[in-house]
Parts: C-alpha cells; structure tokens; sequence
C-alpha cells in the first residue's frame, strides 16, 4: 500500500493553483471557482480543503464545508426532510450545523483524484480523503452529508454505503420545459420573461464581462 501525507487548508489561497487545477475534474471544482465561492457565497459557511499528497505531487483532493445554521443557505434539512422541514424547524429539529462535501453549486464532483493513478490508488485515496472530512467532523461532533453524488460516482457510493452512510433521494423542486435553442430566444420569449427581468440579467452579464 503506497504512503500518502494528507494535508488539510481552510483558504484555497494556500493551495499551489496549478497543481490544483491539474487534477480538478471539472468547473465547479477549479482553483478560480472555489475562490469566487470563498469571496461570494452567503450565509454562515466554512470551507475545508483535504489533500493527498505523494511527494510534492497533488493527488488527491476533497472540499467540506461546515454549513451553520443559516436560512438563506440552501438547507440539509430541505434535503432529508422535504416538505417536512417547515414543521421540524418549529419544533427545533435540524441536522445543523452539519459538514457538506462537494461543491456549492449542487453540481460537479466529490473528490478530485490524478487520473493517472491505477483503480486501487484512487480507491485508497478517496478512503484516506472520507477518513480526513470524518475525523475533522468528529471533532466538532457533527454529521456529514454527501450531497447529489451522480451515477459515475458509484465507486464513492459503495464506499460511502459501506462505511454506513444513509441514502436518500431528493426530488427536484422546480422544472422547467425547454422549448427554445439558445439563451437569446430565452431572453427574447415574453411568456418566460419579463423586460426588467431580461434588462437585469444583461446588466448582470455586461458586469461579469467587463470584470472578467
């Protein structure tokens, strides 16, 4: 069994961005995205970065953040209670503070792992990460949430599933019929959106642009 050195952050500042965005497996798990979270994101939420080294190689790499007992943060308890939870909350019933693993976008992956590596390192890297996120929750004696893991993620599943982990599935809240070909016939079609409405999210776009 290979040794690793695991090292753990709460700035992704401290973090080397090359190496970091080498192994990152998509957008919402980059170097520049999670900076952009640190600096934006609303409500009582702390980021930790859990890394696996070998050597001076970044391997391996895993986000958790302690989510506080914050209502504008989409909730844990919205996810294992549903329409429960305006009831659970009055008697005082939640699963927060709690610590969340993946992004905060609700999209993208769980682990960052160098694809380089054989099947049965990654395996042991994802199990010392899961080891890593568990230890810094137990100390601070709070529960620990997976959220939307996806199907190519099966091998976290399992690994998830065989250290106890409960399962449960969450039902969309809103969708929404598709039935134009781009973002501008969205913007264009009065029966989806109103003209203040489309006026604010060009305001919005032409503010990112000119601010890269």
């Amino acid at each position: 069994m290979a040794m690793y050195s695991l090292h753990t952050v709460k700035k992704i500042a401290d973090v080397p961005k090359a190496k970091w965005d080498a192994i990152a497996p998509d957008p919402f798990m980059t170097y520049g995205w999670l900076q952009t979270v640190e600096k934006t994101y609303l409500g009582g939420v702390r980021p930790s970065y859990h890394m696996a080294w070998d050597g001076d190689s970044l391997i391996g790499a895993a986000i958790a953040y302690l989510v506080e007992k914050d209502r504008r943060l989409f909730s844990i308890d919205n996810f294992l209670l549903g329409r429960f939870e305006k009831y659970t909350r009055k008697l005082g019933i939640t699963f927060l503070p709690a610590m969340l693993c993946g992004s905060m976008a609700f999209e993208g992956g769980h682990t960052m792992l160098d694809g380089k590596r054989s099947p049965n390192e990654r395996d042991q890297m994802r199990s010392l990460l899961l080891e890593a996120i568990e230890t810094e929750a137990r100390c601070q004696n709070l529960p620990v949430c997976f959220s939307h893991i996806k199907d190519e993620e099966h091998p976290l599943a399992n690994m998830l599933e065989d250290r106890g982990y409960d399962h449960a599935l969450i039902p969309p809240t809103y969708y929404l019929d598709i039935d134009w070909t781009s973002f501008d016939d969205y913007l264009s079609d009065p029966k989806r959106i109103s003209k203040n409405r489309r006026r604010t999210i060009m305001n919005e776009i032409n503010r990112n642009r000119k601010e890269n």
